[in-house]
């Protein structure tokens, strides 16, 4: 689960996020000081793109496969901002 080479969770406020079955995330750390968690899961069934942030990586994947309606990600990639 270490960093890729690949382009950020977002561009201009828009998704990268493409490949079904993938979750994406970033950490990023909030002007207060709170370190949270981006995420993007595309599903494999729809296509749709859900996303979210959370306190946490863990939180990050529950949340992704409650909102895909149960359908678990292939794999898990971070990214740098």
């Amino acid at each position: 689960m270490g960093l890729t080479d690949r382009k950020p969770l977002t561009v201009d406020g828009v998704s990268t996020t493409v490949e079904p079955g993938v979750l994406r995330f970033q950490w990023f750390t909030t002007p207060g000081g709170r370190r949270l968690v981006q995420w993007d899961y595309r599903s494999r069934r729809t296509g749709e793109l859900h996303s979210g942030v959370h306190n946490s990586v863990e939180r990050a994947q529950f949340e992704a496969v409650r909102m895909a309606r149960g359908e678990i990600w292939d794999r898990l990639e971070e990214v740098s901002p």
